[in-house]
């Protein structure tokens, strides 16, 4: 069985980094995006990347935020199902609920343990 492949959107390339190397050691095949716009071009029009297994989402991004990315992945059949994991700064009541019904599946701050995202990652692949 191939390795499940986990999609990273947040523009803060040291969350890339940590992300890439906690979930790389667990063996799942991970890529990062800084820009929504660049990963969403990768998904649905170049096809430079697979859809995600999982997906990790920053709500604050560079020319989109990940409710709209969110939003947009749940929009369309082939990405409607994949589960989304929003991992952010933003702590409030209202960014959780927006997020949920959005469509986001978890909601976790930051700064978080490694050790959370790695039993988010096998709850969801």
């Amino acid at each position: 069985m191939s390795a499940k492949f986990l999609m990273v959107i947040d523009d803060s390339p040291t969350i890339c980094h940590i992300l890439e190397s906690a979930l790389g050691r667990q063996g799942y095949q991970v890529r990062s995006f800084l820009e929504p716009l660049l990963a969403l071009r990768a998904l649905f029009v170049t096809g430079e990347v697979p859809l995600p297994d999982l997906l990790f989402v920053n709500l604050v991004l560079p020319r989109m935020n990940g409710f709209q990315v969110i939003q947009l992945l749940r929009n369309y059949p082939q990405s409607k199902y994949i589960p989304i994991i929003v991992i952010t700064r933003r702590d409030g009541l209202v960014d959780h609920l927006k997020a949920r019904l959005v469509g986001a599946n978890e909601y976790v701050t930051k700064p978080f343990k490694i050790q959370d995202i790695v039993e988010l990652a096998r709850r969801y692949t």
